[in-house]
């Protein structure tokens, strides 16, 4: 069997960390973000701040919130003991507390 080809590829688009949406140029390998550059093609890509800069070290670390969590003691308490709950069950306690709003 051959050597598999290279998926690396770049995407257009904005950076999304902070209000300005600098233009950024994402480096790309088998779905994961490997650099993220100023898109100098972009009206707004002329520089990319220190938090666009990071986006690949923010989405490969540990700390990063993949699903919902739901707190399980008062606010008023220091240790907010988080546990994991199904995407359905977040999203129907959401739409029935804005409902009530």
């Amino acid at each position: 069997m051959g050597a598999q080809p290279d998926s690396t590829h770049q995407v257009r688009g904005y950076c999304t960390l902070c209000r300005s949406r600098c233009g950024a140029v994402y480096t790309v390998r088998d779905g994961a973000l490997l650099d993220v550059q100023p898109d100098p093609e972009h009206p707004t890509g002329a520089a990319l701040c220190p938090k666009g800069r990071a986006a690949p070290e923010i989405v490969r670390s540990p700390r990063r919130l993949t699903r919902p969590l739901r707190r399980t003691t008062p606010k008023s308490d220091p240790d907010p003991r988080w546990r994991p709950v199904g995407w359905e069950e977040a999203l129907a306690e959401t739409a029935e507390r804005l409902g009530r709003i």
